[in-house]
C-alpha cells in the first residue's frame, strides 16, 4: 500500500467532506447517538470545507492513496492565539499502519516553525484515539460537558508542550 501526503487545494473539498463524515461515522458508534450520526450530510461538510480552504491561510494536510483517493487529513485552527489540531481524521482501514502519525507530524511541524511552544486539541473522552494522543505526550488538562442530540457528552481538551 502506498500513501502519498499532500496540501489541499480547492476542488478537494468533495473527498475531504466524504472522509470527514465517514470517519465519525466509524469511530463514533456506540459513542455518539446513531440517529446524529446518521444524519450527518456530505453537503454540510462540503460547505465548511469549501470556506477553509478559499478562506483560510492555514494548511489542511492530506493523506492519499496510490489511486490519489483522500483517505485521511489534518487541519489547524488558531483560537484566541492558541494553535490546535482542529481535525485528524483516517478512514478505519487505514488505522494502524501509521498514517495518523504523519497526519500529526505535519501539524507539530508546522507548530513549531511558526514557534507555537503549544498545540491543544479536545477529543470526545470516549474516543479510543485519546491513548493515541497520549502516546504523542499530549495531557489532558481539562474536561467539558455538552448536549449533541439529548445526550450529555464528555470531551477532553488536551495539551502538548513543544
Amino acid at each position: 500500500m502506498k500513501i502519498d501526503y499532500r496540501l489541499a487545494c480547492i476542488g478537494d473539498e468533495d473527498a475531504i467532506s466524504k472522509v470527514h463524515v465517514d470517519a465519525w461515522r466509524e469511530a463514533y458508534i456506540g459513542i455518539v447517538n446513531q440517529e446524529y450520526l446518521n444524519n450527518l450530510k456530505y453537503e454540510d461538510r462540503k460547505k465548511m470545507w469549501t470556506n477553509n480552504l478559499k478562506y483560510s491561510e492555514l494548511p489542511i494536510y492530506l493523506a492519499v492513496d496510490e489511486d490519489d483517493n483522500i483517505i485521511g487529513f489534518s487541519s489547524i485552527e488558531i483560537r484566541d492565539g492558541k494553535f490546535y489540531l482542529a481535525t485528524l481524521y483516517l478512514l478505519e482501514k487505514y488505522h494502524k499502519k501509521g498514517i495518523g502519525q504523519i497526519l500529526l507530524d505535519q501539524v507539530l511541524n508546522y507548530a513549531k516553525s511558526k514557534k507555537y511552544q503549544q498545540v491543544y486539541l479536545e477529543v470526545l473522552s470516549e474516543n479510543p484515539t485519546v491513548s493515541f494522543y497520549q502516546k504523542n505526550n499530549f495531557k489532558i488538562i481539562n474536561n467539558k460537558f455538552f448536549t449533541r442530540s439529548d445526550e450529555e457528552v464528555e470531551e477532553y481538551v488536551m495539551k502538548l508542550e513543544i
